[in-house]
């Protein structure tokens, strides 16, 4: 009868972890472009008005010294930064030329090429002579 009993929470654990990983995913599903900007504009306001600031203090110094009100701003900015980095698409890089002209992420800069400094090659490993 014991055995039954763990048989069932076994079950029911794992019927409710797949459940649990299904409304995840269903939450994680990417935005769409009105509300990432509806949520990057949010952003911006708040750190204008210098949330990010206060941010940057010691969370101990911010609990003693900083109202209700500006906790909350803290809390929703780092909602606001989680939102748009995992669930918002990257802004396009807009890269200038060297003739001065912008181009979206279809410039690629490559990267310089170095030539091997034979001074500072690491030299070939000793072998051990051969045991007889």
């Amino acid at each position: 009868m014991h055995l039954a009993a763990l048989g069932l929470h076994a079950l029911l654990l794992a019927g409710g972890t797949a459940l649990l990983m299904h409304i995840t995913a269903a939450l994680a599903a990417p935005l769409d472009n009105e509300t990432c900007a509806m949520l990057r504009n949010e952003r911006q306001q708040l750190e204008a008005a210098g949330v990010r600031e206060s941010m940057a203090k010691d969370p101990l110094w911010s609990a003693a010294n900083l109202p209700p009100a500006r906790l909350n701003d803290i809390k929703r900015l780092i909602e606001l930064d989680e939102q748009i980095t995992f669930r918002c698409p990257p802004l396009e890089a807009v890269v200038a030329t060297a003739e001065g002209k912008t181009e979206g992420k279809t410039t690629v800069i490559p990267l310089p090429t170095r030539k091997p400094n034979a001074k500072r090659a690491a030299p070939a490993p000793r072998r051990k002579p051969a045991a007889h």
